[in-house]
């Protein structure tokens, strides 16, 4: 995907955008590989800005940032005001929407997530749905090796988790959405259904 594309009505100044090519999304400089779009986040015990200069090294083409105290990088940085935000937002656009053309029903609260999605997801594989579960114990969800993630996974893996699961014919996805999720803009691009 070009970079104007995946950053038009994300970036502060369209008109600048390159139009370069974007083959990945990262969150974590570690998982950066040639042609990756490095998002620099305030992480709870990290700030991704410190490690734009490795994700660079590692292969970044462009970076998102909240466009403070960065000297010339060398590749574009194309600022932001709310990294986490624009992450949700660029993670969904760059994975073509994928929880728009499935059934997201979210459970949010203190207590009881974890047991009301297994019961809502035994409820509708019954109904003959195929359904996949992503909370505390993981994506669960016939046909994929059990993937161990946050109760509510950041949105660039919970976007992809989306399109792997939409590819597969899934229907519907039962989520566990905690208050951090929440809190720090996991899903704000998530079309959920309930």
């Amino acid at each position: 995907m070009k970079l104007d594309l995946l950053l038009k009505n994300i970036a502060q100044d369209e008109k600048t955008l390159p139009s370069i090519n974007i083959e990945k999304v990262c969150t974590n400089s570690n998982d950066v590989t040639n042609e990756s779009l490095f998002i620099a986040i305030n992480g709870t015990k990290n700030d991704g800005h410190s490690f734009i200069q490795e994700a660079i090294t590692n292969g970044a083409s462009a970076i998102v940032s909240n466009g403070k105290n960065l000297e010339e990088l060398g590749v574009p940085n194309i600022p932001v005001t709310n990294t986490r935000l624009a992450a949700s937002r660029i993670s969904a656009e760059f994975y073509n929407h994928p929880s728009k053309k499935m059934k997201i029903i979210g459970i949010t609260g203190t207590n009881g997530k974890t047991t009301t999605a297994s019961l809502i997801s035994s409820i509708l594989i019954e109904a003959g749905h195929k359904v996949a579960q992503i909370g505390t114990l993981g994506l669960n969800a016939k046909g994929f090796k059990k993937r161990k993630t946050l109760t509510t996974p950041g949105p660039v893996e919970l976007h992809e988790m989306f399109n792997d699961l939409y590819r597969e014919n899934f229907t519907h996805v039962v989520m566990e959405v905690s208050s951090h999720a929440l809190d720090q803009f996991r899903v704000a691009d998530v079309d959920f259904d309930i």
